[in-house]
């Protein structure tokens, strides 16, 4: 890297079109870029001031704490954390990762240890808002109030980090009130409901339906299904063991005879082990890959005029 001195300036240097500032303590020599390219503006500069102003001593001390508040920004400390979880292996990666970049894009700049309980509470609120205005998420899905409270256990847990790590004393989020979740008692799916919703899918998808409807599984769990997971010998009608499910547990459940007879009408195909797939033998895939408005069952709750609400509570897990 080429360095030529600026000419009237015995501290100011050109490295790579930018002017530097040139300053050494005991061990080694520091460059400040003012991160402009013209002498005039680099002279009128906040950070070449100071270098004027100040003594050696004193500009040193101001550096060091400038670059430690710098090293404890929200952006800097977040992708600590990300990696951290990335580490230990969390499987919710996707959701912490927009927690924290909500996080930062409402507190750019702001170190850690300045949070406290109002700021998190305006996050909340923020967050609150979206519920609100009815923004939707990547997956098209509405924004809830459980949503707004797992976030805030996200933002929980990353200043957890923080406080492990020294970096805070108290967790700013710890005497923040979450939302109110008023769960619906209607969590299943009558026969009347069953049955219009079977007219109203297509032919291909039907037993789908039939088999949500049984087991009781979500819709990443049969997706994620393979034919090697079901045992159709084991029980009176057969077993099904879903694997790596959201709360990262695994589970066999017994079918009953109404899931088996719907499972058998599945063409089993040897280009791919899950018997869950499109008219066209194509693997489904999650909300954010496919598009909400493409999901079946949705097309299904048009056509059959159901009211949205009471259809989503009743298909939660699908």
């Amino acid at each position: 890297m080429t360095t030529q001195k600026v000419s009237g300036h015995e501290n100011l240097f050109w490295r790579n079109g930018i002017i530097y500032i040139r300053y050494k303590t005991k061990n080694r020599t520091h460059w400040i870029s003012t991160k402009k390219k013209t002498i005039a503006q680099a002279i009128r500069t906040r950070i070449y001031r100071d270098f004027l102003s100040m003594s050696r001593e004193e500009f040193i001390l101001m550096r060091q704490e400038e670059v430690k508040r710098d090293e404890r920004l929200i952006e800097i400390i977040g992708k600590k954390y990300l990696a951290h979880c990335k580490r230990m292996g969390r499987r919710d990666m996707e959701a912490r990762t927009g927690c924290i970049n909500r996080l930062i894009l409402d507190f750019k700049g702001k170190p850690v240890e300045e949070f406290n309980r109002d700021h998190m509470e305006m996050f909340r609120d923020k967050l609150a808002d979206s519920l609100i205005l009815g923004e939707r998420n990547k997956s098209g899905k509405l924004m809830s109030p459980s949503t707004v409270n797992r976030y805030l256990e996200y933002a929980s847990s990353f200043f957890t980090f923080c406080r492990k790590a020294r970096l805070i004393k108290v967790n700013p989020c710890d005497d923040v009130d979450r939302l109110r979740v008023t769960s619906k008692k209607e969590r299943f799916v009558d026969i009347e409901e069953g049955e219009k919703l079977l007219d109203a899918a297509e032919p291909w998808f039907q037993p789908w339906i039939i088999f949500a409807i049984e087991m009781g599984c979500r819709k990443g769990e049969m997706v994620k299904l393979e034919w090697s997971d079901i045992n159709p010998r084991r029980g009176r009608y057969g077993y099904v063991t879903f694997r790596d499910s959201k709360n990262d547990t695994t589970v066999a459940i017994p079918m009953s005879e109404r899931a088996a007879k719907a499972l058998k009408t599945i063409p089993r195909r040897l280009d791919h082990p899950h018997p869950f797939s499109d008219s066209e033998g194509n693997t489904l895939k999650n909300d954010s890959e496919r598009g909400y408005d493409d999901w079946p069952l949705q097309k299904a709750l048009r056509v059959c005029h159901q009211d949205i609400g009471a259809c989503e509570a009743s298909f939660s897990r699908f």
